[in-house]
């Protein structure tokens, strides 16, 4: 399930066809967010695509009203938007990331691999210090 944003605003003043409202956006991430899929409801109005505009602006998102009329004080604006998916992120290069995911892995075997290596070494060479230690010691 995609994860996804939502805000709302009680607004303390009208606003007009053509003005704007900032909306506060805490949590917005402009990386992983979906700006075509924000939906508006003012009231309990859903408003269409073509009868807004919204702008991201970090903390904050500015909204215009392009509805024909005018939003009432009192109302409850909400913006929603939802995140985008991993294949968006990845700019649709799925196969990629599972290359690099792929070759991460490998990396990781060749360690393990190098790792065993140096441990059998050490052994052999614990082994050969523990005997001379104790020929020093029949001495």
């Amino acid at each position: 399930m995609a994860k996804s944003w939502s805000w709302s605003l009680a607004l303390t003043a009208a606003v007009a066809d053509q003005a704007t409202v900032e909306v506060p956006t805490p949590g917005y991430d402009a990386e992983r967010t979906d700006t075509s899929s924000v939906q508006l409801a003012v009231g309990a109005q859903v408003v269409d695509d073509e009868r807004f505009d919204i702008a991201f602006n970090g903390d904050a998102a500015t909204l215009t009203n392009l509805s024909g009329q005018e939003w009432p004080a009192g109302a409850t604006v909400y913006v929603y938007v939802e995140a985008q998916g991993i294949d968006d992120i990845a700019n649709g290069d799925l196969a990629a990331m599972q290359a690099e995911i792929d070759a991460l892995k490998a990396e990781d075997e060749a360690q393990a691999s190098e790792i065993a290596d140096l441990q059998t070494r050490v052994a052999a060479l614990e082994a050969v210090a523990t005997g001379v230690t104790a020929k020093q010691g029949e001495k």
